[in-house]
């Protein structure tokens, strides 16, 4: 199977989610490709088996650099008349907090992610996207993100 895991990473902590979602899914005997979304161009995962994507929140806001890729991405497909067989997303966030406004919480954030998800045809795709809290602005990620991480690809690998 072809993968290609795209990603967004200021401090480094979604490059470290992708690079372990790769190894996940290499070690299965998967053409595994894992790149950050400005280095590589969307064309090139046109035959894409499944797209693994995700990067980081920023006031409750995806970034641009991934936000435009994926749109990228989706016309590309559309205009070739592709379908990916699986697609399947994360994204690091702050922990929610009692006075935090609604705007920026997980819940309302997971539903960006999931709409960039749901722009991408794919004959099967995750129910929900993945949620990774990162504490502090630059990290580190949460403890045992790395379980969090191995259960998200048990759950694509048996989609």
């Amino acid at each position: 199977m072809k993968i290609w895991i795209i990603y967004d990473s200021k401090y480094g902590n979604n490059k470290q989610i992708a690079d372990v979602l790769g190894t996940q899914f290499s070690e299965d005997g998967n053409e595994v490709h894992v790149h950050h979304a400005k280095t590589m161009k969307p064309i090139n995962a046109i035959d894409a088996d499944l797209l693994i994507f995700g990067g980081p929140l920023r006031w409750g806001m995806i970034s641009s650099t991934m936000k435009g890729w994926m749109a990228n991405f989706a016309k590309i497909l559309n205009s070739n008349k592709k379908m990916l067989k699986k697609v399947a997303g994360w994204g690091t966030h702050l922990q929610d907090k009692p006075d935090m406004p609604a705007k920026f919480t997980w819940d309302a954030s997971a539903l960006k992610w999931k709409a960039l998800m749901d722009g991408v045809d794919a004959e099967k795709r995750m129910p929900e996207i993945q949620g990774i809290i990162v504490n502090g602005m630059s990290g580190p990620l949460e403890e045992n993100w790395q379980g969090a991480i191995a259960d998200f690809a048990g759950r694509i690998k048996t989609l």
